[in-house]
């Protein structure tokens, strides 16, 4: 939670996702809130990967989020 504050009050594009220590927190502070990263044997969830445009997450599929969600 302390890293996700640091982070937003520096200006900073934030993705999360919880953890064991993490997922009872109140984390909607967060840019990008998913379950995890997503793999190819541990694809996201749908809602997750319909939200992010894709079943796991790279750079790649980060730089094409963070074009269709921040103005320039």
């Amino acid at each position: 939670m302390n890293g996700l504050r640091s982070a937003k009050s520096a200006g900073l594009f934030t993705l999360v996702t919880p953890s064991y220590w993490t997922r009872d927190e109140d984390l909607s502070e967060a840019d990008l809130l998913l379950p995890h990263l997503g793999s190819a044997s541990e694809p996201l969830p749908p809602e997750a990967a319909r939200r992010l445009g894709h079943s796991q997450v790279g750079v790649p599929e980060l730089d094409a989020w963070l074009k269709r969600s921040v103005p320039e």
